[in-house]
């Protein structure tokens, strides 16, 4: 069903490969798009990737400039806009030299965008969180995760991990002081078509695997979910007032190991 009511949704991080996706099912449904980018050199280049998505009119597509380490920006990007999908935040592929600075970026970046928010009269915001905000850091953990599940800080977690738990914390935060209604999207690897240069980090150990990067098969397993579908539920989350409060882990279920990756 076309949304008739042309309403703009402002996507952070829009060079990405999860935030490529939803732009482009927000655009199917009939929305205005604002993507920020931390390079305005890039809009061409995003163009393209969504074409390989299949949209052929950019006309309700903008890019705005913005970047996580600087508050500068982020409310001339919250202008007119109704709702916001928060992607952008550092991943193991595009990460700062330093761990803490990972960690920073990924919460300095809620903050701009939540204060920015706030301040437009933004009503609602997603979040694109990670499984890694729920199942890390478990010395005792349940055969199954849940969305009530939060990850062990005190334990030893990576960076990368630590950075979208405490954003997400922080982003509840600022959603109950603020009065922003909001909703977290927690994918678990994400795969799905490759449309140009930037794809997932999920995706990347699966090329390093083609290109014979990856000398031996480490004996792990992990969740996986299709791209489509994490975009889709990111438009759920977006439109449905049971989603408000809510936190959503994206998977399909299916624990697969890099042996039977190997194997496909």
């Amino acid at each position: 069903m076309t949304n008739t009511n042309k309403k703009t949704i402002l996507v952070t991080g829009g060079s990405g490969y999860i935030a490529m996706f939803i732009m482009i099912a927000l655009l199917k449904k009939g929305y205005r798009v604002r993507a920020t980018l931390r390079t305005m050199s890039r809009q061409e280049e995003v163009k393209k990737m969504m074409a390989q998505g299949g949209i052929s009119d950019f006309t309700d597509l903008d890019f705005v400039q913005t970047d996580l380490t600087k508050e500068e920006g982020w409310s001339q990007a919250m202008t007119g806009v109704d709702s916001v999908i928060h992607v952008a935040s550092p991943t193991p592929l595009q990460r700062p030299d330093a761990d803490d600075l990972m960690v920073k970026m990924a919460i300095d970046g809620v903050k701009f965008v939540m204060k920015a928010a706030k301040q437009a009269g933004v009503k609602r915001v997603v979040l694109t969180s990670a499984s890694g905000a729920v199942l890390a850091g478990h010395k005792h953990h349940p055969e199954i995760f849940t969305e009530k599940d939060w990850t062990n800080l005190d334990a030893p977690i990576n960076a990368y991990q630590r950075s979208k738990t405490m954003a997400e914390m922080e982003f509840w935060k600022l959603a109950e002081a603020y009065g922003i209604e909001g909703a977290s999207v927690l994918p678990t690897a994400v795969m799905g078509p490759i449309l140009g240069n930037d794809f997932s980090h999920s995706s990347a150990a699966i090329k390093n695997m083609f290109e014979g990067k990856m000398p031996r098969l480490l004996n792990l397993a992990f969740d996986y979910v299709d791209v489509r579908d994490v975009a889709d539920l990111h438009l759920l989350a977006l439109e449905k007032n049971e989603a408000i409060g809510q936190r959503f882990i994206a998977t399909s279920g299916q624990n697969i190991t890099y042996k039977k990756q190997a194997e496909f």
